[in-house]
């Protein structure tokens, strides 16, 4: 699998693997510092790039995620960026989560209030997460 680097902007860089249809975004701990402005902002240019691609598997690594995602935000993602990956090829979701219990709960808790149609799973390791993405 060969990735290469999609999108590169402050908060997260974008990947991609064709061979897989594997796409993969890893936050950054400059998240610490976001507006929801520049969280929402980020999100919309991360669909318009994404919607060029067939992503089949996701990979969302949220270790570095800082950025407290509020009710109202959560509200807003689930409406957008779920709506698209709803209506995509997407067939499983993993998310990386860091030792923060209180991130831990807030991304399942986002998770688990959405429908959704691709199967999703949490992993504190990435290897694992790979290998459970790729595994169908």
């Amino acid at each position: 699998m060969q990735s290469i680097k999609i999108f590169d902007h402050y908060l997260a860089d974008l990947f991609f693997a064709s061979d897989v249809n594997f796409y993969e975004e890893c936050w950054k701990d400059t998240t610490f510092n976001a507006t929801d402005e520049e969280y929402m902002a980020y999100q919309i240019q991360k669909l318009e790039i994404t919607s060029n691609y067939d992503v089949h598997f996701f990979l969302c690594d949220t270790k570095k995620l800082l950025y407290v995602i509020a009710p109202e935000m959560q509200t807003w993602t689930d409406k957008l960026v779920l709506d698209f990956w709803n209506k995509s090829n997407l067939k499983r979701l993993a998310f990386l989560v860091s030792d923060s219990l209180f991130e831990q709960i807030a991304i399942k808790q986002l998770m688990e209030e959405s429908t959704h149609k691709f199967q999703i799973q949490y992993f504190d390791k990435r290897e694992d997460a790979v290998a459970w993405l790729l595994s169908i």
